[in-house]
């Protein structure tokens, strides 16, 4: 797939939670830490494995692309300032956040106890805030 640079990418950077992928298939943050270290950002790909990480921001690096990889878990709040601050730390600044991590309930709503509810919520909306 062919990456074009018009959205202006080249040079910024970039932190991508969820950059890990687990498993046989490539997925959406470790696709989405690819294409935009292809498209010349400089890509932190974050992860709760750092081996998932680390081979994302190797799969980048090989690929011609400047990554790093670090380990957070972003449902807690000092973990994602220590995640932004080792971006700005490394590369100056911050530009682009691509929030990669996410999970599903078990069933309908009707089904879904409150506990699994609230841990939904805690990884697909909180850490988005606890990120930004």
């Amino acid at each position: 797939m062919a990456v074009s640079n018009d959205e202006g990418l080249e040079g910024k950077v970039a932190i991508v939670t969820g950059g890990g992928a687990a498993g046989e298939g490539i997925g959406n943050g470790r696709a989405a830490a690819l294409l935009l270290a292809r498209a010349g950002c400089r890509v932190l790909v974050v992860d709760r494995r750092l081996e998932l990480a680390e081979a994302t921001a190797a799969m980048a690096t090989a690929g011609g692309g400047d990554a790093a990889a670090f380990a957070a878990d972003v449902t807690v709040e000092e973990q994602c300032a220590a995640m932004v601050a080792a971006a700005v730390e490394r590369w100056g600044r911050l530009d682009v956040l691509d929030n990669n991590v996410g999970i599903g309930s078990r069933g309908s709503v009707v089904d879904e106890d409150l506990a699994r509810w609230e841990r939904v919520m805690q990884v697909n909306v909180t850490s988005m805030v606890l990120s930004s």
